[in-house]
């Protein structure tokens, strides 16, 4: 049988390591290979956002982000209630994926320190031209858009080759984060405090030093027929 990944509360050696790896490497890495970086200086030049970013606080941008993990992965949270699409198992807020993203991008990239709130007033300032109507209880316009008004507010930045490259690769970095260990992985210790949700999601069984099916010979064969 597999090993559970947690004994008292403490990760199994290698685990930890591998979530190392992953979270702000694998963010700076993805955004540097979709070339979402190289064409953020013009963007900013051209849109003024770089002062709506230094504006806007933490707050804002979080909120902004919050609305976008539930997009790609809806959950029982007000976000996704808001947008009109939810889920009744944990969704991306709950799986830390909108905490992630802020940290990933505000923390990890050494070419824009306030990357995630750069992010966040493309977000918003694309979300007002979509529909400058929508209202709700967030802070954030996008955050207060229905689901299709999302949808075209990536489709619109998708449009513009200044955009698209991180249009493009957000929905990547969400997903990753929303299935990887991010609301359970304690930086400073480097071990996950209990089960990742994202495992569950996927109906992950956690790492194991051998599975049963993979023990041995299929019906005992030890050769194959040519």
């Amino acid at each position: 049988m597999g090993e559970d990944p947690m004994r008292n509360g403490e990760a199994v050696d290698g685990l930890s390591d591998l979530t190392t790896i992953s979270r702000r490497k694998f963010i700076v890495q993805a955004l540097l290979g979709a070339g979402a970086l190289s064409s953020l200086p013009a963007l900013l030049e051209k849109t003024g956002l770089a002062e709506a970013a230094l504006a806007a606080g933490q707050d804002l941008t979080r909120d902004t982000l919050n609305g976008v993990a539930v997009f790609f992965v809806p959950g029982p949270d007000p976000y996704s209630a808001h947008q009109g699409e939810s889920a009744p198992e944990p969704g991306g807020l709950e799986t830390g994926a909108g905490e992630g993203l802020f940290q990933g991008l505000n923390f990890a990239n050494p070419f824009v320190p306030n990357l995630a709130d750069v992010v966040a007033a493309l977000l918003n300032s694309t979300a007002l031209a979509v529909n400058p109507a929508a209202s709700g209880p967030f802070a954030s316009p996008f955050s207060n858009l229905s689901f299709a008004d999302k949808g075209r507010v990536f489709a619109a930045l998708e449009g513009n080759p200044a955009s698209a490259p991180l249009a493009g690769i957000l929905p990547l970095v969400v997903g990753f984060l929303a299935y990887a260990e991010t609301a359970v992985f304690n930086p400073a210790t480097r071990t996950i405090s209990g089960r990742p949700i994202g495992w569950d999601l996927s109906n992950y069984s956690g790492v194991s030093n051998g599975r049963d099916e993979f023990r041995g010979y299929f019906k005992n064969r030890r050769k194959a027929d040519a």
